[in-house]
């Protein structure tokens, strides 16, 4: 599952990746469109996380790459809650290079990040649930924010995962248990929201996928 999933871009990476996938998004215009986007692939729903219909550990895994910022806490509760085996968490790092030039030079109206939050708040209040799990940090985006888009020869060294605090976007997973086994046939096999031969495989626990078979 993801957590303000926005337009659906990286919820459609995921399910072309292998996995069955639900977004969560306040926004109805987003959800909007990232239904479009995925069509009949993926579940949807709409408001605020802490007041998500689901059980705990419903999902193996839940991921938040945008909108932390809406309500950080109530998220992370809800991740921590909603996650059977793992949760990944992105967010704009306030001790990378960019987050510090914030403190000496004044942003733009409009630009830049909305909140920025430190690595060691982040991982206490993800503690504070209680659970035991392994930590692993990354972090990307070290170029200025200007090479962020892909609009020059620099946009290369923003997708390189770094060590913190250098990246202004840094990157937490967590692994409640061990990884799950699995086969990596599914992931080499490419899925597409278009009409192909398809062929059944196992998805979620318990659930069923459609993947799509590559032409002969």
């Amino acid at each position: 599952m993801e957590l303000y999933c926005g337009d659906g871009r990286f919820l459609e990476s995921f399910w072309q990746s292998g996995f069955d996938v639900t977004g969560q998004e306040r926004d109805p215009n987003l959800l909007s469109k990232a239904r479009a986007r995925l069509k009949q692939t993926a579940d949807f729903t709409c408001g605020h996380p802490e007041h998500l219909p689901f059980e705990d550990r419903t999902f193996d895994y839940v991921v938040c790459l945008n909108g932390l910022h809406h309500r950080p806490r109530e998220t992370l509760n809800e991740m921590c809650r909603l996650a059977a085996h793992g949760l990944l968490l992105a967010f704009p790092n306030a001790w990378s290079i960019h987050g510090l030039s914030r403190f000496f030079l004044r942003p733009k109206p409009g630009s830049g990040f909305k909140q920025l939050f430190h690595p060691y708040e982040i991982q206490s209040w993800l503690r504070a649930g209680g659970r035991e799990a392994r930590i692993r940090w990354a972090s990307n985006l070290l170029g200025p924010a200007c090479t962020w888009h892909g609009r020059n020869g620099l946009a290369g060294i923003n997708l390189v995962s770094i060590p913190l605090p250098l990246g202004a976007y840094a990157m937490i997973r967590l692994d409640f248990s061990p990884p799950m086994a699995g086969s990596g046939i599914l992931l080499n096999i490419p899925r597409s929201l278009g009409p192909k031969p398809t062929v059944n495989g196992l998805g979620r626990s318990g659930r069923r996928l459609s993947q799509t078979v590559p032409p002969k």
